[in-house]
């Protein structure tokens, strides 16, 4: 009988399976390490974006600063012609040009005396304040005639000038702003009012055009008078970063022209 009882109630109640909800010890490490995988490249594309981000702030900075300094420069060399010779005489004495020499441009907020041949050879800008200016140095270009273009193909040409000796002080002038110091282009102004870009020179003396610039397509000969023309003026000045700064920026400005005391 009581066989049979129980028999009856093994029908009666249901089967139970002995199973355990939840994650074994594996498989919960394994999880874990996932998790860990992706915060950390996570938290590194974050730091990523954010120094990339300080970067492009400090190069902004940079440039916006130079550009101050440059500014300030440009209105102190066109207010008079007292000013014009002095920028112009600052590194010599008593030339009134400056020739293979470079000038550094100090931000401070008094003007350099009327003489300019202190011996530290810098310039200091009126009302000028930054901190951690960018170190600036300018270039006075002794050319007072026209040169032009003759010879050589696909924007790369070699040099003449009207007045005797130019040419050959121009392409040491050229050697210097872009083997010696780095500077990556400078601008010039053709003779029928275009502006041409110069990008780069070698020590044949050939100069290379910006193709993208209004820069003559050819060396073919061309009067002055002529537009397009070979002839142009080579720019007075050019601003330039006299180092290699943290960023590695390079900075250059040029002045073709001065307002009160034209060439």
């Amino acid at each position: 009988m009581n066989r049979l009882h129980r028999m009856r109630l093994q029908k009666r109640m249901p089967f139970k399976f002995n199973l355990r909800s939840g994650f074994s010890l594996i498989e919960l490490l394994v999880a874990m390490a996932i998790i860990s995988l992706i915060m950390f490249t996570g938290f590194k594309a974050i730091a990523m974006l954010e120094k990339r981000s300080g970067e492009a702030q400090k190069r902004v900075t940079w440039h916006e600063k130079a550009e101050i300094i440059f500014n300030s420069f440009y209105a102190l060399y066109h207010s008079s012609t007292a000013n014009v010779a002095l920028i112009e005489k600052l590194n010599t004495n008593p030339q009134a040009y400056v020739t293979g020499d470079n000038i550094d441009i100090v931000v401070d907020n008094t003007l350099a005396s009327a003489t300019g041949d202190s011996d530290s050879k810098k310039l200091f800008l009126h009302d000028v304040k930054m901190d951690n200016p960018p170190s600036l140095k300018y270039r006075v270009i002794n050319i007072s005639g026209n040169c032009y273009f003759k010879t050589g193909t696909a924007y790369t040409y070699g040099v003449d000038c009207d007045n005797p000796g130019e040419a050959s002080t121009l392409n040491t002038e050229m050697g210097a702003i872009f083997n010696t110091h780095g500077v990556l282009e400078m601008n010039i102004a053709m003779l029928d009012g275009r502006v041409c870009k110069v990008i780069s020179y070698n020590a044949d003396g050939n100069w290379t055009l910006s193709p993208n610039s209004q820069c003559p397509a050819s060396s073919a000969t061309k009067l002055a008078t002529d537009s397009p023309t070979t002839y142009f003026k080579v720019p007075r000045i050019i601003i330039f970063a006299s180092g290699a700064s943290a960023i590695n920026l390079k900075y250059a400005r040029t002045i073709l022209e001065n307002l009160v005391s034209p060439r």
